[in-house]
């Protein structure tokens, strides 16, 4: 499994809160999309497959840094460490990844980190 540094995840989202730049805005949105799937299906255990399913896709597009954290070592699983439970359908999953991956994007911008691998415990 991944764990990533929670004081580096909490900077990312005050970074993407702040709104400096427009792609701040961009990001800032991005996150909240992915975060309104997540909260759906973990307070009520539903959520619109087609809608994640299309907004993972658009996401992966949009940071190829995404795909990249799928191919790190994790002890051959796809689970991310911060995850809040196990066995989540395969779309929610794929939202928690691409959360990091869009946080992760924003640190290697900022130039607080230089590589995915800064951002991992």
């Amino acid at each position: 499994m991944l764990y990533f540094k929670q004081e580096l995840i909490s900077c990312a989202k005050q970074i993407i809160q702040a709104k400096e730049t427009q792609d701040d805005c961009k990001v800032l949105k991005d996150f909240c999309d992915i975060e309104q799937n997540l909260k759906a299906y973990y307070s009520t255990g539903v959520y619109n497959q087609q809608e994640a399913i299309s907004l993972d896709n658009r996401l992966r597009k949009d940071y190829p840094l995404i795909e990249k954290l799928y191919s790190l070592p994790s002890n051959n699983r796809r689970g991310f460490g911060n995850n809040k439970s196990k066995n989540l359908p395969p779309e929610i999953n794929n939202l928690d990844v691409d959360q990091y991956g869009i946080l992760i994007t924003v640190l290697l911008k900022k130039k607080i980190i230089n590589n995915i691998e800064d951002s991992l415990e």
